[in-house]
């Protein structure tokens, strides 16, 4: 968007009626500490001074999103802004495509459930290129095709569609390409994580960029209760996810699925056959799995609540 045009088109969303349910997004070349890295621009104040005289709305922009990468540079930074109504800012989900066509990133925003993930597009890495062996084997190539046209009719489409070919497949062998994420995440989400959790840590994630934005009484006041309210969340789901699982518990549940979900519980990654190892507690011994489930299930009872009287004992 033009910089000219958009103190006007500010002005307009200003005083029209449409603050309560909107959505604002685009390349607006605008810098900020609200949501990049960078100090403000001339842009970027605009938009800070929208957010300002406007309780009703919002930055959605994740920070630090990067959404474009400057090729002279080599560095990214994110002027692709969203601005929200308030009332949908926990509603409204922003993903970023990392598949890189031109030197912006394509966001895929969505309201009330997550964008579909769209298939991989492999793209060329320029710095770790062969280009001796590029410019080698095209000169040798395209000799070889014009060597075969001048003893054959070929027509201006077919002489074309040779070249492309002959510089995708020099391309392929010589740079090489980008390949697809890994399906499984590089942090495992945690079991007990629910979607109470992610409004409140969205709305905690909001008043703490407001309080940076302008600092006031108030803006403090919502940031520790948003907090606050975050904190106790998910106390209570992780309570009930446990209580849950203690629950559950009996003779016939074996060693390796209670590994399996208190590693779940934890986040982390586990193996199919985990090590077992004899259990000591105070100075009993416990090497068989019934023993290791009933001194386990003890041991969750007396976690969770204070009037529990079970005492662990071996058959």
């Amino acid at each position: 968007m033009a910089r000219l045009q958009m103190p006007g088109f500010f002005t307009y969303i200003t005083n029209s009626n449409m603050l309560k349910n909107i959505i604002i997004c685009g390349d607006f070349n605008a810098h900020s500490l609200l949501w990049g890295d960078k100090p403000a621009n001339k842009a970027g104040k605009l938009i800070e001074r929208l957010i300002s005289n406007n309780a009703d709305l919002a930055i959605a922009t994740p920070p630090k999103l990067n959404t474009y990468f400057n090729p002279t540079s080599g560095k990214f930074s994110t002027i692709d802004v969203q601005i929200v109504s308030i009332n949908i800012l926990n509603k409204i989900y922003i993903k970023k495509i990392e598949n890189l066509c031109t030197d912006h990133f394509a966001i895929v925003s969505s309201l009330n459930e997550p964008a579909s993930i769209l298939p991989h597009i492999p793209k060329y890495v320029n710095t770790k290129a062969n280009w001796t062996m590029f410019r080698n084997k095209l000169n040798e190539d395209v000799l070889s095709f014009t060597h075969k046209s001048h003893t054959s009719v070929v027509t201006a489409d077919t002489r074309a569609e040779a070249m492309t070919s002959i510089f995708t497949n020099t391309a392929n062998q010589a740079i090489p390409r980008t390949s697809p994420r890994k399906t499984i995440p590089k942090h495992t989400p945690k079991a007990w994580w629910t979607k109470d959790c992610q409004i409140m840590w969205r709305i905690r994630n909001a008043t703490r960029r407001a309080y940076l934005r302008k600092p006031s009484p108030a803006t403090y006041l919502s940031k520790l209760q948003a907090e606050a309210n975050l904190k106790r969340t998910i106390t209570n789901v992780k309570y009930n996810y446990w209580n849950n699982f203690a629950n559950n518990l009996s003779r016939e549940t074996s060693e390796p699925r209670i590994h399996r979900l208190i590693s779940k519980i934890c986040g982390k990654k586990t193996s199919s056959n985990p090590l077992m190892y004899e259990l000591i507690y105070e100075n009993s011994h416990y090497d068989n799995d019934i023993d290791k489930t009933k001194l386990f299930a003890f041991l969750f009872s007396k976690k969770l609540t204070s009037k529990t009287k079970i005492s662990p004992h071996k058959s």
